[in-house]
């Protein structure tokens, strides 16, 4: 893609992949935080701190898991930015 990014293709391509991964990443994180606060808030009349901890405990450790996951398609990018020719 010489055309977007000129000289600057070997980088920006990559970089726009990752980019695009990671921001799609973050919006399944927002809409999975969503559902699992709206779950919590109807299936108890009102939640106590430990409810409260233990949702917000998952949530990141469900969004870390995301991202990492993110990042490995980033970094792969279906073969095509050759940083990991072959996949490994």
């Amino acid at each position: 893609m010489d055309s977007q990014f000129g000289t600057g293709a070997l980088i920006g391509d990559p970089l726009s992949a990752g980019w695009a991964w990671g921001a799609l990443a973050n919006i399944i994180g927002v809409v999975f935080a969503a559902l699992v606060l709206f779950v919590l808030y109807r299936s108890v009349e009102a939640p106590t701190r430990e409810q409260r901890d233990l949702t917000i405990r998952f949530l990141e450790r469900a969004w870390l898991l995301l991202l990492t996951v993110s990042l490995g398609f980033a970094l792969y990018d279906g073969g095509r930015s050759g940083m990991f020719p072959g996949g490994s």
